[in-house]
């Protein structure tokens, strides 16, 4: 979750952070990082 955490800064970085865009963009890049990894752990485990 670190990494995800400090991806989605580096991600929203342009974007004023007290902007409604940020808080959706930084959202949006949480979650997809998030559905990513989720979809490898499941492909790991369904090959053991």
């Amino acid at each position: 979750m670190n990494f995800r955490d400090a991806n989605c800064i580096v991600y929203t970085f342009p974007i004023d952070e007290a902007s409604q865009a940020y808080d959706t963009t930084m959202y949006s890049c949480n979650n997809d990082i998030t559905l990513k990894r989720t979809e490898e752990l499941e492909s790991i485990m369904a090959c053991n």
